[in-house]
This record gives structure tokens, C-alpha cells and sequence, in this order.
């Protein structure tokens, strides 16, 4: 009898061997797949990316009528003509947002950020947030402006509504960011947006907000600033000094506060589309 006892402790020590071989073996091919997927270089997981980008580069081709650029970096830009503007459209895959840049017409009078209420504050704004006087919109956004005046020509009486309701009533609306620059206003939602009716819709709202400054600048008191500045001692994003932290927009060689380059996340300079910076000291 001990000697049965013996013999089916043994069987159940192999039992129990053998399924734990087979957990680690499991557990095994599991890291292997996660390490491809999420490792070092995220090797599946990039080339699974790069696959959607080429496919979603010629979704968006056969609906924009011309071909998109696409980049190293996950990204696609187009620059054309759509709802009656020339835009620049762009697309992340990496952090999915999609982006469309308008010209002010007349020049830019200043700078504004808009971004939502949950986000670092005055710390991406660069000081206080501006109420706008639309209580909706003044929940939902942080915003500020250069000089502090054009907000609240922006959002006066006759274009408020106007101009709130077209941020917040975009797909992910209460999560888009704005910026204007001394080159044009930026508007990105974090979404990628491969519809028509949804680019529409982006555009249709970046145009709004083009429009409503341009006639903000028209009121007493603004000097449209030129774009040039941007090259000769401004930062096209902050319009104050370069006088450190300078780089330059590999693309173009555009110069950024490095700062304000990872706030808009790629260059100033409209249509430009470039994502990365070089040290200005780098170059000769």
C-alpha cells in the first residue's frame, strides 16, 4: 500500500512538472510576442502602424483628389484646396490626432492657445486663462492670447456663440487645441479623422476661427505682425525674442523656442510640415 502511495505521488509530481513546463512555456512566447509588439523598437507593432499609414494614405488620396506625403515618423501632411482654402492637413498615428492649418487672411495679429480645461494650465497657455464670457466654452478651455485684447475681440458679442460652438461641437471637440501662430491658426483634435464629413467639419471650424481673427484685427489698435519676423529674432509661436533655447525646423530651418516646438509639436511655418528639430548652434 505505501509503495502505490509512492508510485502516484510520483505520477503527480510529473503531472505537475509537465504543467508547469507548459505555463513557462506559455509565459514564454507571451513576453516574446509582447517584447515585438511593445519592446525596444515595438518591431510589430511599428510595422503594423506603417501598414494602417499606407492604407490610410490612399483612403485620404482618392477622397482629397492628390496624393499625401507621408513621413518616417507615422505621419501623412497634404497641403491643397478644400471648402474654399488653402489648408494643410495632417495626421499622427503615433499619438492619433489629426490637425488643419488656415492663413489668416490680412497677416496675423498676434498668437492664441486654446486648450482643454484638464490640461497643464497656464503652464502650455503661458500665463492666466482669458474668460471668454461663453460659460460653456469657459469650462470646457483654458485660453489665452498676445496681446491679452484679441481674445476678447475674438469671442465679442456678435461672434462669441460662433466661435465657441465651433470647437465644442467637433467629434472630441471638448479635447481639440487651437494655436495661432504669426504663419496661420492650427486646429487638432485627438482623433484620425479618414472621412470626409469629419475633415469637413475640422476645416469648416478652422475657418471660423481664421475668419473671426481677421476681422478681431481690424479693430483699433493692432499692427499685423509678418510672418518674416519669425526669421529675424521672433519665435513664430510666441513672437517673443529668440534669445535662447533657439532650434531650427529641420525641414525649412525655421527658428523655434524649442519649447514652443514641443508644444505645436512641428514646425510654425505654414504647410511646412516638419517634425523634426535641430540645435541652432548646429549649424553653421
Amino acid at each position: 500500500m505505501g509503495g502505490l502511495l509512492l508510485i502516484l505521488a510520483g505520477l503527480k509530481d510529473v503531472r505537475d512538472g509537465c504543467a508547469a513546463a507548459g505555463i513557462v512555456g506559455i509565459g514564454g512566447v507571451l513576453a516574446l510576442f509582447g517584447f515585438l509588439l511593445t519592446g525596444s523598437d515595438g518591431t510589430i507593432g511599428n510595422l503594423l502602424r506603417k501598414l494602417r499609414l499606407r492604407r490610410l494614405s490612399r483612403k485620404l488620396t482618392a477622397i482629397l483628389g492628390t496624393p499625401t506625403t507621408s513621413h518616417s515618423d507615422l505621419a501623412m501632411t497634404w497641403t491643397g484646396p478644400r471648402c474654399g482654402s488653402i489648408v494643410a492637413l495632417s495626421w499622427n498615428l503615433d499619438m492619433p490626432t489629426t490637425q488643419v492649418a488656415i492663413q489668416i487672411p490680412g497677416g496675423s495679429p498676434g498668437t492664441l492657445r486654446i486648450v482643454p480645461s484638464p490640461s497643464r494650465g497656464g503652464r502650455l497657455i503661458g500665463g492666466r486663462s482669458i474668460p471668454t464670457r461663453h460659460e460653456e466654452f469657459d469650462r470646457t478651455f483654458l485660453a489665452r492670447s498676445e496681446p491679452t485684447t484679441l481674445l476678447g475681440d475674438l469671442f465679442a458679442d456678435s461672434r462669441r456663440d460662433r466661435a465657441a460652438r465651433a470647437l465644442l461641437d467637433l467629434p472630441d471637440g471638448p479635447s481639440a487645441r487651437v494655436i495661432l501662430t504669426l504663419s496661420d491658426v492650427r486646429l487638432r483634435v485627438p482623433r484620425v479623422l479618414q472621412r470626409p464629413d469629419g475633415l469637413d467639419r475640422l476645416i469648416a471650424a478652422a475657418q471660423i476661427f481664421a475668419a473671426a481673427i481677421a476681422e478681431a484685427a481690424r479693430q483699433p489698435g493692432y499692427s499685423i505682425l509678418s510672418v518674416g519676423t519669425g526669421t529675424s529674432g521672433r519665435c513664430l509661436i510666441c513672437v517673443s525674442a529668440l534669445e535662447s533655447e533657439v532650434v531650427l525646423c529641420i525641414r525649412c530651418r525655421t527658428p523655434h523656442h524649442q519649447s514652443c516646438w514641443e508644444y505645436a509639436g512641428e514646425c510654425a511655418t505654414f504647410a511646412c510640415g516638419g517634425r523634426r528639430w535641430i540645435p541652432a548652434g548646429n549649424v553653421p
